[in-house]
């Protein structure tokens, strides 16, 4: 890989890390089941609560990734 590739790879975590510095954790809705984050798209898979990946799941769907 070039030396261009790591200097664009080190500008962009420059950025990304500028712009989610003084991000803070959503707090907890109150749900009745006592979980989840609020509706889901239709045809979006809920991950089960105790899937290894259940943490990014949900991060990625607070992202409006999933």
């Amino acid at each position: 890989m070039s030396w261009l590739g790591h200097l664009g790879g080190l500008i962009g975590g420059l950025v990304g890390a500028r712009l989610f510095r003084g991000r803070r954790p959503r707090p907890a809705k109150d749900t009745p089941s006592g979980g989840g984050t609020g509706p889901t798209p239709r045809g979006a898979l809920q991950p089960r609560p105790d899937n290894p990946r259940a943490d990014l799941h949900k991060e990625l769907g607070d992202l409006g990734l999933l």
